[in-house]
């Protein structure tokens, strides 16, 4: 909801939401933590907050891809092992260097899988002397494992995409980043698959981004009976930390209430890009899309049926509060721009 007031001031936009709005029109805040990002939410949400502030995405999101290549019966050799701290998402982005910044523009996901595994290979035949181990993943999620523990300070993609990165490049006490990051670099810029990215129009594949290289904590919350999600990635890495089932989110979310017999949770990430890239008419429709999906659930709650609790990604959860039936003249809040306020 950031980018609500700046929007509302610099293009007088005013989200249309009736159902959400409604919901969220009167609500108790019952929870704020540190936990703010999207990421850190997700961990925060089974109860996995790290005492280091560094998350398990690499040694989860992993654990999805080496089911997959169990299914497939291949794979790269390398087996996940018993120490998830040496172990790094890496993946593939697009700077923009300007005058006084460096800008994380993009996430370059349209690459082939033979693109993504040449590219590897490049950074595994110069890194090999260093003990660095770089593993696919898919064609946009690949890592890198190192042959050493070492402590890291380092943060998720999604929380510098669109923003200078120059004071969030990773660091450690035994590794100097700053060199494997700038090497990287080298590599990916002479690769011949650049060449040919730059003569098409599109943005080169110039670097890594290094994050998530924590350690798996123990789940504090009861889990979940399963996580629901579009974004696939995300909703099996979660599921596989919370040691519970993933499933895909059902064009009708009837049918999460149908096969819950506890609580799940549901990941609605359609907002954050469009906010995050300041696309206004792409927000507003997912926001539409949204606002129309969630109107059964929000039928049930308001009859009683089921709890609802909203993750704010900011640190903040929202309980939605229903108006007594005495207090008829009592106004909420009538926007989101309000709410995000």
């Amino acid at each position: 909801m950031q980018p609500l007031k700046l929007w509302q001031k610099d293009f007088q936009f005013l989200p249309e939401s009736p159902n959400l709005s409604q919901l969220l029109s009167r609500f108790e805040l019952i929870q704020t933590s540190a936990s703010a990002g999207f990421d850190a939410s997700l961990f925060a949400s089974i109860g996995m907050v790290p005492g280091n502030n560094q998350l398990p995405i690499a040694f989860y999101r992993y654990q999805s891809h080496l089911i997959q290549k169990n299914v497939k019966k291949g794979g790269d050799g390398y087996q996940l092992k018993s120490d998830p701290e040496l172990m790094l998402c890496a993946d593939p982005v697009h700077f923009e260097v300007g005058l006084n910044d460096i800008t994380l523009t993009q996430c370059i996901d349209d690459l082939t899988e033979e693109q993504a595994r040449e590219c590897i290979e490049a950074l595994n035949q110069h890194f090999k002397q260093d003990g660095l181990l770089f593993i696919y993943g898919s064609q946009a999620q690949w890592y890198v494992k190192l042959n050493a523990k070492s402590s890291f300070e380092t943060t998720p993609l999604l929380d510098v995409l669109r923003k200078n990165v120059a004071h969030f490049f990773p660091a450690s006490n035994a590794m100097n980043w700053d060199v494997i990051q700038n090497e990287t670099q080298m590599i990916l810029h002479s690769l011949p698959l650049n060449q040919k990215r730059e003569m098409a129009g599109l943005p080169t594949l110039n670097s890594l981004w290094f994050y998530g290289g924590g350690t798996p904590e123990a789940v504090t919350n009861n889990a979940p009976d399963a996580i629901y999600s579009s974004n696939e990635g995300k909703g099996k890495m979660l599921s596989n930390a919370a040691g519970c089932d993933y499933m895909p989110l059902p064009e009708n979310a009837l049918k999460v209430l149908n096969n819950t017999a506890n609580q799940s949770i549901l990941i609605l990430d359609q907002l954050m890009l469009p906010a995050i890239y300041d696309d206004v008419e792409a927000y507003q429709e997912q926001l539409r899309q949204l606002d129309e999906y969630l109107k059964p659930l929000i039928n049930a709650w308001k009859s009683g049926k089921i709890d609802l609790i909203i993750d704010s990604c900011t640190g903040k959860l929202l309980k939605p509060k229903k108006i007594p039936s005495w207090q008829f003249w009592a106004k909420g809040l009538s926007s989101l721009t309000e709410i995000a306020e």
